[in-house]
């Protein structure tokens, strides 16, 4: 059972998120990496689940940022055949997500401009080995 204590909670959390939503309106992108963890953040602290709110920052031993995009580039360049040339012309948002803390993950989504635009990329890549462990590409464009 809910009672007036839970608005005055909610109300907090909403003012607490509000600077994360004003900048990534601002900026017309999605956050940076460390905005989108402190984001998250601060909503797995009020309890929410980590499956929901997975971006974290990575730790000792994982791979580096510059790293895995190095094995996604390739990754889609094997299976696609895309050139890194092109990839680096396109738009790219990175996750690293630790919904499994055991088990994180680097996530590249990639949104192809010019005359592939309405096409999407995505690679998961395990932060530990560096093993590929997804390469998506969907034609199907946005909405």
């Amino acid at each position: 059972m809910y009672d007036v204590k839970l608005l005055a909670w909610l109300k907090e959390l909403a003012e607490a998120e509000r600077p994360y939503r004003e900048r990534e309106a601002m900026s017309e992108a999605l956050l940076p990496l460390a905005d989108r963890a402190a984001h998250d953040q601060l909503f797995r602290d009020a309890d929410f689940s980590p499956s929901q709110f997975p971006a974290s920052l990575p730790r000792d031993g994982d791979i580096p940022q510059e790293e895995a995009w190095k094995l996604a580039k390739q990754a889609l360049e094997s299976e696609y055949g895309v050139t890194s040339q092109a990839i680096e012309s396109w738009y790219c948002s990175t996750y690293f997500t630790a919904a499994d803390p055991d088990h994180p993950q680097w996530f590249f989504w990639i949104f192809p401009v010019g005359d592939r635009q309405g096409q999407e990329y995505s690679v998961t890549i395990d932060t530990k080995s560096g093993t590929i462990l997804e390469v998506t590409h969907s034609a199907g464009g946005f909405g």
